[in-house]
């Protein structure tokens, strides 16, 4: 429907191009209400004999002139000269004209002008409507989700450590060496007569529960 609006808007631009699509779409707008005015003139037709069909006339001349601006373009994206829709009035030139613009376009600029955009209105089959017009721009885009599936996976938080400055102190081991050597030095005061037997069982005692 898009490419038919355009259509309509540019009914006397002759100059630039047109896609296949931009013009086969509007075929088919076209061909549709002229076979729905046909509908309707036969429905409310009282003459068998004497048929009038206003109403499939009206609609074929309001969109003479946006077919044939259309076509010309549609030729001119083909590097052809919008004089070849004169083909249409020799035998089998109808076919001529429809081989011609179901040509594909010419890649990139050519003797009139550059190639449509592909978010002009109806430029590609993709943009039939307004599905699919900024998917066309790029098509090794990929179109985003919708709704994206939130994450049901959990992460498990991470409590940073501590300044090496306020960790507390970790508490080392003794060694059996520094027991045995403990227990000499007070049994040498002992002998000496610094400690008494009472003081030596004591201190033996609670440096024994230390370094164990």
């Amino acid at each position: 429907m898009n490419a038919y609006i355009y259509g309509m808007r540019n009914f006397v631009t002759f100059t630039g191009r047109a896609t296949r699509a931009q013009f086969w779409q509007f075929v088919l707008v076209v061909v549709i209400m002229l076979l729905a005015a046909l509908f309707l003139d036969e429905m409310f037709n009282d003459n068998p004999f004497q048929p009038r069909r206003w109403l499939t006339v009206i609609v074929g001349v309001v969109h003479f002139l946006p077919f044939l601006a259309f076509a010309i373009r549609r030729l001119h994206d083909t590097d052809r000269s919008g004089w070849w829709y004169l083909v249409n009035g020799v035998p089998f030139g109808q076919l001529i004209f429809i081989v011609f613009t179901l040509i594909p376009s010419t890649p990139g600029p050519n003797r009139y002008g550059p190639p449509v955009p592909n978010n002009a209105p109806g430029a590609s089959w993709n943009s039939f409507g307004d599905a699919g017009q900024a998917m066309s721009q790029n098509p090794y885009a990929v179109a985003p989700a919708a709704h994206p599936m939130p994450s049901t996976a959990k992460v498990n938080p991470v409590t940073p450590m501590p300044p090496a400055s306020t960790r507390p102190p970790t508490a080392t081991p003794a060694s059996d060496n520094d027991l045995v050597s403990q227990l000499e030095r007070l049994a040498g005061l002992r002998t000496l007569g610094e400690l008494t037997d009472e003081e030596f069982a004591a201190a033996k005692t609670k440096l024994i529960a230390r370094y164990t």
